[in-house]
């Protein structure tokens, strides 16, 4: 997973926000309404511990622009429910990991496929350093 932010600092957070990434997602992923307290409750995480962050990273595309959707619990003041719908990978037939999805150059072998989006590209389209998981530009830049 590739976290960023003007405050990210690899060595001190990339553990940290995996392991909260996760626990969000395992909940998140019964496709039933929950609330940020719910979660952090079940995941053990502390009143501000980025639950909402995990929901914003979710709908990032470089981690599978996911959708979550928001509602107002009813008879609640400020209280919101949240709701994951993952979106499906694409399918890729086996003839097309030869064809980068970006620049459409062909490579005698598969192309890797981007961590987030799922889609074949060539590693001039990638976007940083090659090292796995990669991802193609679009999704290493959002």
């Amino acid at each position: 997973m590739h976290f960023d932010g003007h405050t990210y600092d690899p060595k001190l957070d990339q553990k940290r926000l995996s392991t909260q990434y996760m626990a969000v997602w395992n909940i998140m992923i019964d496709g039933q309404w929950h609330t940020e307290s719910e979660i952090r409750t079940i995941t053990n995480n502390p009143a501000g511990s980025g639950v909402t962050a995990r929901f914003r990273d979710f709908r990032k595309k470089r981690f599978g622009a996911h959708t979550v959707e928001r509602e107002r619990v009813p008879g609640k003041r400020g209280l919101h429910k949240y709701k994951l719908t993952p979106r499906p990978r694409p399918i890729i037939k086996d003839e097309d990991r030869n064809t980068c999805s970006e620049c459409a150059d062909t490579c005698e072998k598969h192309l890797p496929l981007c961590a987030g989006c799922g889609y074949p590209f060539c590693m001039k389209c990638a976007g940083g350093k090659s090292k796995k998981p990669v991802y193609c530009k679009g999704c290493y830049r959002q």
